[in-house]
């Protein structure tokens, strides 16, 4: 009897003080990941914890549990209450350095900027004169790969020094791209494009984008026989790496019965696929982490401000971005471990492919950096010096990351192809970038150009995909294949 007295006074603290923190606790976080109305999961939860504060002593008048209740629930009101009195009132204290945190959250905080953004252009399902129609904009559906949502990007194009809005709907796949039927139609040559943000390019309308102007430009062209088209159907998503990409082509791209798999590599992939590295990369680069990103997207604009800050201190212990130490003439151990996982993963599609009698390409997308080293090798490594502390003492080598995927993929008789020629050239000879925030337009030109070029000796003139990479992505100039 006495150990059931003791066992039963345990049950009732138990319950009495856990039920209604642990339960408001559980309760959070499932409506968390279910939904994205933050200040309705807090109502719900200081509406909860007012009725077992109210209805405990009636139910429980001749227990324990009352005040044990009553005292959780209240210490449970008084951190709900908390947190929504200082969301509340942080808007109106909002410091200054935390636009680019509002910014970057793709969520629909941006739409509450959209007042305070003045754009030269409006791209996408809207024009110019509908900026004016702006309650539209803010009540429409926008969210992150929500299949049939809509998503809006704040950009700058500094070639035509114009600030833009980018309207957009992700597909019935939750892809920036149009839908494609999975039972692939008789005379049509697809192509499955799989990437990273480079791939998603949200950047630029959905025309504009690489694959859409090469596809555009394959069907018009007049070497194409009578009936046969073109489809390429681009698999982006931010943030991946060849891992992540090597899933995709398994779950997703081969469904589409491909007749060439192009998968883009990043040079940041290698930090993407380990996860120690993949941390200090978004840290160093101030990237806007997921968790950030969910807090915002639930309106918790003050927690996601403070996560923010939390890993502010982190960041500032790195003392490089993991991404330049590819660079580095000697060889770091976890760099090179790093590359090595991201080109297996790159094999493993190759090899997802050849298994199916696909055509595979592993198109390297290039970088800003190695973009101004090709044009001023001498520039590029005073600025890179210049930054100070380990910059300074680090002797770069710019070209080893390219040719690092160049003898792997020799190796093992991949398909390869860089995008750092065509790119630079274009730049040195227009003037114009073809780096902003990703491609520029003027850059997703370039790509789409070079890819043309590519598919044209391919599949029209019937070159190997060697012999077509070493005609277009090789040449300086690509203007008699435009």
């Amino acid at each position: 009897m006495l150990s059931q007295t003791k066992f039963g006074r345990i049950l009732e603290a138990f319950l009495g003080y856990g039920f209604p923190i642990i339960g408001s606790g559980i309760a959070f976080a499932v409506l968390y990941n279910n939904t994205n109305r933050g200040f309705v999961i807090l109502l719900l939860l200081l509406l909860s914890n007012l009725v077992i504060f109210v209805g405990s002593k009636k139910l429980f008048a001749a227990t324990m549990l009352v005040e044990s209740l009553r005292f959780s629930s209240v210490c449970a009101i008084t951190v709900i209450s908390s947190v929504i009195l200082v969301e509340l009132s942080f808007p109106f204290f909002l410091p200054k350095d935390y636009s680019q945190t509002m910014e970057s959250t793709r969520t629909d905080t941006a739409m509450r900027r959209l007042k305070d953004f003045h754009p030269d252009r409006v791209f996408g399902q809207f024009n110019g004169k509908d900026i004016e129609q702006i309650d539209t904009i803010r009540n429409a559906d926008i969210a992150w790969h929500k299949p049939g949502s809509n998503f809006v990007y704040f950009g700058y194009d500094p070639n035509r020094k114009m600030r833009y809005l980018n309207f957009h709907g992700w597909n019935s796949t939750g892809h920036f791209d149009n839908d494609y039927v999975i039972n692939k139609p008789a005379h049509v040559f697809r192509v499955v494009v799989i990437g990273d943000s480079y791939v998603e390019s949200v950047q630029v309308p959905l025309e504009l984008t690489f694959h859409k102007l090469t596809e555009t430009a394959l069907n018009q062209s007049k070497l194409l026989p009578q009936g046969r088209r073109y489809e390429f159907v681009a698999l982006g998503n931010s943030g991946f790496g060849q891992r992540d990409e090597f899933d995709v082509l398994k779950t997703q791209g081969i469904k589409y019965d491909p007749d060439l798999v192009i998968i883009a590599l990043c040079g940041n992939d290698f930090c993407d696929d380990d996860p120690e590295l993949k941390w200090e990369l978004i840290k160093a680069g101030g990237t806007i982490t997921p968790p950030v990103r969910q807090l915002a997207h639930h309106g918790f604009v003050a927690l996601a401000f403070t996560k923010k800050r939390l890993e502010d201190v982190f960041r500032n212990r790195i003392e490089m971005n993991p991404e330049l130490l590819q660079w580095s003439k000697q060889d770091i151990p976890k760099v090179e471990k790093a590359w090595r996982r991201t080109l297996d993963y790159a094999k493993k599609s190759r090899d997802i492919c050849q298994a199916r009698g696909i055509n595979f390409l592993l198109m390297y997308v290039g970088s800003e950096i190695e973009v101004r080293y090709a044009l001023d090798p001498a520039g590029t490594i005073a600025n890179l010096k210049a930054m100070g502390g380990p910059h300074a003492t680090m002797d770069w080598d710019i070209l080893k990351s390219v040719q690092r995927m160049k003898t792997y993929c020799d190796k093992f008789h991949i398909n390869f192809a860089s995008l750092v020629g065509p790119l630079a050239e274009a730049q040195g000879r227009t003037g114009k970038v073809v780096f902003a925030d990703h491609y520029s337009f003027f850059g997703q030109e370039v790509v789409a150009n070079t890819l043309t070029c590519f598919m044209k000796q391919f599949t029209i003139l019937r070159k190997t995909i060697k012999d077509s990479v070493d005609h277009c992505f090789n040449h300086q100039s690509l203007d008699h294949d435009r």
